[in-house]
């Protein structure tokens, strides 16, 4: 029996070390729980300052330098893992304009041929596609059309293979017409040099997160392109196409929609929209507009999209017969066979730049989906595709002749990130670089110069603007005397001064994460209850015209702040309606304007917002600020009044057709 003792033995040792090793595993998810509630209880200023110095200091506007990898969001970034393409390799692959077989398919006993069909517009639709007569082939070729659909079959005729692909095909009547608009431009306007221009943009990412999740692409940046990293940048308003439109119009949405006389709605198109890549148009330069994502493109979620071809090359037609087949999509929705949709966006836009190389041009690639919902996710993954991009590009000397402008619409906007300090700040702070070519360095040092001053200025979407207005009619002498208070939107080309504020650079006080001085009167509980019923109520005005959303009431109040505002004159800060007043003996005529900022929860749908609201103790009165951030995700609660401003605000009272 000495053999059964040893087992039972030997099985209670392995017990016992299951048992330890159970026990370890709980107490470590026990710990870990503890911890993280504990991190949450401390103030969250004691962790996110990573030195005394600042990103901004200046008379205008102070920003501490945040830590990126602050102990009071570890959780956040502590788990990360990159997400490759499920497929390593495709039967198709492309090359200047050849299309070509790999050698593993056409080795295939039941191969047969393959064909290639056009994507174009149908009837001038931003919303169909139609297809173009099949060419077959069974080997490589050059194809006659840009954006195609190709399908392989078996000697049956059975599909067993598709893919989708856009080229970059010169145009030769349109060239020659913009040959002829690029003389009467270097004639007219005289522009010192031609430079070219690409925007890169990546939905949600904030500058902090790239130093966090993109470190290669950072480090070529930085390193190889000798990029320029605007520090203090700071978001206009809220979502992508209310902060695209500023950076490339010059004027907020609504100004733009004033000036135009036009409303804003699905059925109005973004063709009347005075988008700075026109005037590049005209004065000769090739031009592309590359997005991704079409359901929820940046002129097509708010307005009707275009009704004319926006730019010389337009991915749309491509992206949208792309979606229509699930075929060929793989790993979340995020790769198309082999490739990532982000690498196809931005080789598009290297691809052309590759083809014109020889005369001006001017790209906006916007890759949208991989970074939309969880960039604090998705970010990381994102890296290998925009570095290998950027390599590709340096390589082949596009950035020898071309200012490339790389930025974030905006940071991460939902989710429990955004509940923290870091959250706030960073959805308010997207990233921006700005890159000029090496020679440029030498020849025009007091633009260099001025562009190194103003990473450490106040900077904003308008400034964009301005900058490519001094590209395209460049003079190689910035203009200096520059007033803040006359001017929101200034040239990265000048020098910022030391007072601009957020007031001057167009950031609502919303949006604007300049330190202010905290008020005593925060404590005041009669005011605080007044400034929320503000908000509430201005919630309600705004649904007054929905019938069909639920009217909103107070479930908590998460926070409440007050700041004393060193803008006196509180019709700068706010184009809300007066509409309350509140006095207080606190709050004495010919006291500065107060900034409340304000966090709370709405019933029905426990919806959770964030606001900015202004105070003019002169006239004891609110101003609503404009903005209101929605923080958690509504998701189909306002599908009743889906597309329209008051999404966010709306719980629909009808809920159950949403969901079923």
């Amino acid at each position: 029996m000495m053999w059964f003792k040893k087992i039972r033995t030997k099985n209670n040792v392995e017990r016992q070390i299951l048992n330890v090793f159970f026990c370890l595993i709980l107490f470590s998810c026990v710990f870990r729980i503890f911890y993280w509630n504990y991190l949450e209880t401390i103030p969250m200023e004691e962790f996110p300052i990573l030195s005394p110095d600042f990103f901004v200091n200046t008379t205008g506007c102070k920003i501490p330098d945040y830590n990126p990898f602050s102990t009071s969001i570890k959780r956040f970034y502590k788990f990360r893992k990159k997400y490759g393409c499920l497929m390593k390799d495709a039967y198709t692959s492309q090359e200047g304009i050849t299309l070509r077989i790999s050698a593993k398919l056409k080795s295939f006993t039941e191969f047969s041929h393959c064909e290639y069909r056009g994507i174009e517009r149908a009837s001038n639709s931003e919303h169909k596609v139609m297809f173009t007569e099949s060419i077959k082939f069974t080997d490589d070729v050059n194809v006659t059309r840009d954006q195609i659909k190709v399908t392989c079959f078996d000697e049956n005729g059975n599909d067993i293979y598709r893919n989708y692909h856009a080229f970059i095909l010169p145009k030769t009547e349109r060239i020659k017409d913009l040959n002829k608009q690029l003389v009467q431009h270097k004639a007219q306007n005289r522009p010192s040099e031609l430079l070219n221009v690409w925007m890169i943009g990546i939905e949600s990412l904030s500058r902090l997160n790239h130093i966090r999740n993109m470190p290669k692409t950072r480090d070529l940046l930085l390193n190889k392109l000798g990029a320029f990293d605007l520090r203090g940048y700071t978001k206009v308003a809220d979502n992508t196409y209310i902060n695209i439109v500023p950076m490339v119009t010059g004027h907020f949405a609504e100004e733009e929609y004033e000036k135009l006389n036009i409303t804003e709605s699905k059925k109005t198109p973004a063709d009347q929209l005075n988008i700075i890549w026109r005037n590049y148009s005209q004065a000769g330069y090739s031009t592309l507009f590359g997005e991704g994502h079409p359901v929820i493109g940046a002129f097509h979620y708010v307005l009707g999209g275009f009704k004319k071809l926006p730019t010389d090359y337009y991915l749309r037609p491509f992206t949208l017969a792309l979606e229509d087949d699930p075929y060929v999509w793989n790993s979340f929705h995020n790769c198309v066979q082999n490739r990532s949709e982000t690498s196809i966006i931005l080789q598009y836009g290297l691809d052309f730049f590759k083809t014109f190389r020889h005369r001006p041009a001017f790209a906006f690639s916007f890759p949208v989906r991989l970074t939309h919902d969880e960039a604090i996710k998705y970010a990381y993954t994102a890296d290998d595709y925009y570095f290998e991009i950027l390599e590709k590009a340096l390589h082949n000397g596009i950035f020898n002749n071309t200012v490339l402008i790389f930025f974030g619409d905006h940071g991460n906007r939902f989710g429990d990130f955004v509940k923290t300090f870091i959250g706030k700040l960073e959805e308010r702070m997207p990233m921006m670089y700005v890159t000029v070519p090496k020679w440029f360095h030498q020849k025009y040092p007091q633009i260099v110069n001025n562009l190194s001053h103003n990473t450490k200025r106040l900077t904003s979407n308008f400034d964009i603007y301005e900058t490519l207005k001094d590209i395209l009619y460049f003079t190689g002498k910035p203009k200096g005397n520059i007033d803040v208070t006359k001017q929101r939107g200034i040239s990265l080309f000048e020098k910022i001064p030391d007072d601009r504020t957020c007031d001057n650079a167009g950031i609502l006080p919303h949006w604007c994460v300049c330190k202010l001085e905290e008020d005593e009167l925060t404590k005041n509980t009669t005011f605080r209850d007044g400034s929320v019923q503000f908000f509430v109520d201005e919630v309600n005005n705004r649904l007054a015209n929905y019938d069909m959303c639920s009217k909103a009431e107070l479930s908590e109040i998460k926070e409440f702040k007050i700041f004393k505002s060193s803008n006196r004159n509180a019709d700068n800060v706010s184009k809300g309606v007066e509409q309350n007043t509140i006095t207080n003996s606190s709050l004495s005529i010919g006291s500065n304007t107060y900034i409340i900022k304000i966090s709370v929860v709405l019933n029905p749908g426990s919806g959770e917002f964030d606001t900015t609201l202004v105070y003019d103790a002169r006239a004891q009165k609110f101003h609503s600020a404009g903005q209101i951030s929605r923080i958690n995700k509504y998701g189909h609660t306002a599908d009743c009044v889906k597309g329209e401003k008051v999404q966010k605000l709306c719980y629909c009272k009808k809920q159950s057709s949403f969901f079923s």
